[in-house]
């Protein structure tokens, strides 16, 4: 591929590629974001037609993969409170270990300045497709 150019050109290349992933992983968390706020607000307008609509289902019929969605969503870089706690994959053990020994008695509902959804949308992805 890179046969006809310099060296020097090569390496220049190569020294871009670092920063290229990691622009390429920003658009795909931002595309996620996205779509799980596309979903959303067809869910609201859905529950202003009828009041049976629920969000669970409304994810389960409009989200064909669910995988990909975690393993981008999770990757995102909003704050230190939604890194951790966070589902990586639908089926990651140290999430499955987290939920089924977490103390509910204990959560930390205090004020946070982050408004991502981030952690949120994992986390409602991994019931829906883990039950």
């Amino acid at each position: 591929m890179f046969k006809n150019i310099p060296d020097e050109l090569v390496n220049v290349i190569y020294s871009y590629l670092h920063e290229l992933k990691y622009c390429l992983d920003d658009i795909k968390i931002k595309g996620c974001h996205s779509r799980m706020d596309h979903i959303i607000r067809n869910w609201m307008e859905q529950r202003k037609k009828k009041q049976d609509s629920y969000y669970f289902t409304c994810l389960k019929n409009n989200l064909d993969d669910p995988q990909y969605i975690i393993s981008h969503l999770s990757k995102c870089n909003c704050c230190s409170r939604h890194m951790t706690n966070i589902p990586t994959t639908l089926h990651d053990p140290r999430y499955l270990n987290f939920i089924n020994n977490y103390d509910y008695t204990q959560m930390n509902q205090d004020s946070h300045e982050c408004n991502c959804s981030c952690r949120h949308g994992c986390r409602f992805i991994h019931r829906v497709f883990c039950e």
